[in-house]
């Protein structure tokens, strides 16, 4: 797939270890997205050992949907350790998380058996999707037929993928689309 690509010429804070990134640093691909999405609630999370597909998850979130909070995490451990004392019962906290399948301390099948078994009211708060380089078929029929995921992406992300999951989020998430 070709992209047309520029220079940002913004600084975008984020909420993990690193506080801010230049953007000018960065050469990221230019989409044309037809619709407008206004994320009222919404939460991000990603997950994968990949420090660099964080920082562009981050980025290309950030730039299709402004000021949302967006966690990442390098560790899935920590991961499940942030949503076990963040999230409860009691609290609706719409999540989209984006997970990848191979991570050296427990994959992303791994994590989902640990995801599975936090409570239905703190399970139902997130919608997971698998965001992989994997092109095994098994992976993405896995992903598919998998009860806690709603759907696999190839990575990179983009605004085109991001779009089909919006398209696919209750009205609880607080995603409103106009054309």
């Amino acid at each position: 797939m070709l992209y047309d690509y520029e220079i940002l010429n913004t600084s975008v804070k984020f909420s993990n270890d690193f506080s801010t990134i230049d953007e000018r640093q960065l050469w990221l691909p230019t989409f044309t997205v037809p619709k407008i999405f206004i994320m009222e609630s919404t939460h991000f999370v990603i997950v994968d050992d990949d420090a660099i597909n964080n920082r562009l998850c981050q980025l290309c979130i950030a730039r299709h949907f402004g000021d949302v909070p967006i966690k990442s995490y390098q560790d899935p451990n920590l991961a499940l350790r942030a949503i076990g004392s963040g999230y409860d019962e009691n609290l609706e906290k719409p999540t989209v998380l984006f997970l990848d399948i191979q991570m050296p301390q427990i994959n992303g099948w791994q994590f989902l058996d640990q995801f599975g078994a936090f409570p239905e009211a703190v399970r139902r708060q997130f919608k997971i999707y698998i965001l992989s380089a994997s092109t095994d078929r098994a992976n993405i029929e896995a992903a598919n037929n998998h009860p806690l995921v709603s759907g696999f992406l190839s990575k990179p992300l983009t605004a085109a993928a991001m779009e089909r999951v919006f398209r696919t989020l209750p009205e609880d998430y607080g995603v409103r689309c106009f054309s």
